[in-house]
């Protein structure tokens, strides 16, 4: 089974959306996700997909939706089991689940490890959050110091791994 990851930029009080939108881009996190998906397959849900607006280049793009959508250079399904399965007949090591909300939710209990940008930023306001990360089944693996640059709202890379065995789908 490939190795199965969460990633997301996540803001003070689990803050990641807003009106079908990222809070904020960070040029370091946008480096950062595109350095880390590369050559992977990417799993989104159809809101995530439509905010990005095209396929992400040089990755599997699996889109999670229950509408009937054919997209050049995308697969779409119809759940996230389907996209775990066809996920393994593709190409790269590594499935990252990239948004939204809904699919960080389900997709938690089959996740190895998560990928997170913590930003120190309580956004007025938010209306898509990303699921508690409990110290009961997680662990910090890796995480930088905080970035501090001008202009820039202060962030880090953690890196999360899961405590106990991962659920198979």
């Amino acid at each position: 089974m490939k190795e199965r990851h969460i990633i997301a930029a996540v803001c003070d009080g689990r803050c990641i959306g807003y009106n079908g939108d990222l809070i904020v881009r960070i040029p370091a996190d946008m480096k950062h996700f595109k350095e880390l998906t590369l050559g992977n397959v990417v799993i989104m849900g159809r809101k995530t997909y439509e905010s990005i607006g095209k396929p992400l280049n040089c990755r599997d793009n699996i889109v999670v939706t229950s509408k009937d959508l054919n997209i050049e250079g995308v697969h779409c399904v119809r759940s996230l089991e389907d996209a775990y399965r066809l996920a393994e007949d593709l190409d790269g090591e590594k499935v990252f689940v990239i948004g939204g909300g809904q699919l960080y939710k389900a997709a938690m209990p089959y996740t190895d490890t998560l990928d997170i940008t913590e930003i120190a930023f309580l956004p007025s306001m938010a209306d898509t959050y990303f699921p508690e990360i409990s110290a009961d089944e997680w662990v910090i693996k890796d995480r930088t110091e905080r970035y501090f640059t001008e202009n820039i709202l202060p962030h880090r890379f953690v890196t999360y791994k899961r405590k106990i065995e991962v659920v198979a789908s």
